[in-house]
């Protein structure tokens, strides 16, 4: 029996019903628990992060699904974008490549951006690296040399480089080369009379690269964006990643986005499939002058506090790499004629890379001896600036350390696995030769002849211990390398 309509009586009541007595069911299982409220967020503050309002656009929109810092989410949804092949502005010779390098410490989330960025990034003919000859090929650097033969096509002795064999023009392959850690590729630019070095400068200027001759001749016809990550929690760890002499001006066309700490994302993201195919976008003249006027409006101020600025000579790449990055976000928001807005938010984004820049900057030493000489004395200087704020000027500055802790102290070798401890051990020798780490004399207990036992200094004798070599610390030159410290 269950309650019915007795048409009948016209009134509810208690009638036979077809089928299973319902009042014979089991109750009803009960409601979920509520949903607990969602944890707030507490991201990292450094003074390298990227303001949003560098972001611009469609771009921009989909950087913020990432959940990620907005520096690294945006460099990479940048260099995603344009490795479709973002057409080349004519007219104002600005090229929709891109080169971007993220730098933070082991388990910060460099990988984690990227392969959100992957998995998020969809256009109309599907994944964006699906195996497709007419789409974007994506090449991982291996630790062998000569992966860079894989982006050069065989070119026949006496053929035209633009044609195939039929006398067809080659098409441009849109490339992205992908390194979630950047040791192989840093490893194939230390070889010596390695052409990478030439290949990726020379690609990032244009789509052609040429090498060998006759019938080795190798020819490049490619559209090359560039992402990748390096292990460095500091600016010492950086430069010690990269050389000016290894990077053979490559290191001025990257694009370099620090994160100190990592970020507080959500275990619970899953991406938001995107869709945009590039549009070719033309640079309007007075677009054009304001970025010609904001190049030489920094250039003045750089020159103001300090006639020998490195700004001076970075900003000339900066600048481009910011008309680079208008280009591509407004070919992502779909603007035939790129607008006034577009060209604030990118150079919102070249200020930042200048301040970045300034800072994490590549290193004047010319080999692995020299780099592991720089990274001592800067790893000493913060000893003695740390010890300094701990125990006062001079008793602070005067201090002496064993290699074992300057090197475990400085986060040295985890800092830098690409160099053997032999090297850091010959390096610390050579700045004891050097008179740059003053070795500790050994001493002995004697009689002062009063009695006493007091600690004597044994001529020509020392302890592997040292200090940074400074006969006259002072006040100011103590306050100097707490100043440079900070």
């Amino acid at each position: 029996m269950a309650m019915g309509y007795d048409y009948a009586n016209d009134n509810l009541a208690d009638i036979n019903v077809t089928g299973d007595d319902i009042t014979n069911q089991p109750p009803p299982p009960p409601p979920p628990p509520p949903c607990p409220p969602k944890r707030e967020m507490v991201q990292p503050v450094s003074k390298y992060d990227m303001p949003w309002d560098c972001a611009y656009g469609w771009l921009g929109d989909t950087a913020r699904t990432l959940d990620e810092a907005p520096g690294m989410a945006y460099a990479i949804m940048l260099a995603l974008f344009s490795s479709q092949g973002v057409p080349d502005d004519i007219t104002t010779n600005t090229r929709g490549t891109i080169y971007v390098t993220l730098a933070a410490g082991v388990g910060v989330g460099k990988s984690r951006v990227m392969d959100k960025a992957l998995r998020s990034f969809w256009n109309g003919h599907g994944l964006l690296l699906r195996d497709d000859p007419r789409r974007v090929k994506r090449f991982i650097p291996s630790s062998a040399p000569g992966f860079q033969d894989r982006l050069t096509l065989p070119v026949l002795e006496g053929q035209k480089p633009l044609v195939d064999e039929e006398g067809r023009p080659l098409m441009v392959n849109n490339c992205l080369i992908h390194c979630n850690e950047m040791h192989a590729l840093l490893n194939n630019l230390k070889i010596q009379y390695s052409n990478l070095p030439d290949m990726l400068t020379d690609l990032w200027d244009g789509n052609t690269f040429e090498t060998g001759t006759g019938k080795q001749l190798r020819y490049t016809n490619a559209h090359i964006s560039f992402m990748g990550a390096v292990p460095a929690a500091d600016t010492d760890a950086f430069s010690a990643q990269f050389t000016a002499v290894m990077m053979q001006g490559l290191f001025d066309r990257l694009i370099v986005v620090p994160q100190a700490e990592p970020w507080d994302f959500d275990d619970n993201w899953q991406p938001t499939p995107c869709a945009r195919d590039p549009w070719p976008v033309t640079i309007p003249p007075e677009v054009m002058t304001a970025f010609g006027d904001w190049r030489r409006a920094v250039i003045a101020d750089a020159l103001k506090d300090d006639p020998d600025s490195e700004v001076v000579r970075m900003m000339p790449r900066i600048s481009e790499n910011a008309r680079r990055v208008a280009l591509i976000s407004a070919s992502a928001n779909h603007e035939h004629i790129m607008s006034m807005e577009c060209m604030q938010h990118a150079i919102r984004f070249g200020n930042y890379q200048v301040m970045v820049k300034t800072d994490f900057n590549a290193s004047a030493a010319e080999n692995d001896d020299a780099k592991a000489g720089m990274i001592l004395v800067r790893a000493m200087e913060k000893l003695v600036a740390r010890d300094i704020k701990r125990f006062g000027d001079v008793d602070g500055a005067k201090r002496y350390y064993s290699y074992s802790y300057l090197m475990s102290a400085g986060n040295i070798r985890r800092a830098n696995d690409n160099m053997g401890t032999k090297i850091f051990a010959a390096a610390w020798d050579a700045k004891v030769r050097m008179n740059l780490f003053e070795l500790e004399p050994a001493e002995e207990l004697k009689d002062d002849g009063n009695g006493a036992q007091v600690f004597t200094p044994i001529p020509g004798k020392f302890t592997k211990r040292a200090r940074l070599y400074r006969p006259d610390y002072t006040s100011e030159t103590c306050s100097q390398l707490v100043a440079d410290d900070e």
